[in-house]
């Protein structure tokens, strides 16, 4: 019996231990919307966040989040469509969207000035 609590406290220390070490390091961040009531994330690189939000019309638009939950999203549009989605950004920031606008998949970049 004695052995019994000893394990069981054991482990309890263990798992408290464990569950304080590995949400130590991290932050949950709204990133928000593009004023509507939903959004989703689809994608992470390099700190750039791509996926989709509703707008004030309910309309999904693909979107870039802002890493930092200040709510300076990026709408990317459609191409006459309601409805589009970013699926992926590589390190260069290109992105594969999907727009609903006869269902076309396209490679969207940024412009440099």
């Amino acid at each position: 019996m004695k052995n019994e609590r000893i394990l069981f406290c054991a482990s309890l220390l263990a798992v408290l231990i464990i569950t304080n070490f590995a949400f130590a390091y991290y932050d949950v961040i709204d990133l928000g919307t593009l004023g509507g009531s939903y959004s989703k994330a689809w994608f992470v690189n390099d700190g750039k966040i791509a996926g989709w939000a509703n707008n004030a019309s309910a309309n999904s638009r693909a979107c870039l989040f802002d890493s930092t939950g200040s709510g300076a999203n990026t709408d990317l549009g459609t191409l006459g469509g309601n409805n589009s989605c970013a699926y992926s950004i590589d390190t260069r920031g290109k992105l594969v969207l999907y727009i609903t606008f006869g269902a076309v998949l396209l490679l969207w970049r940024q412009r440099h000035s």
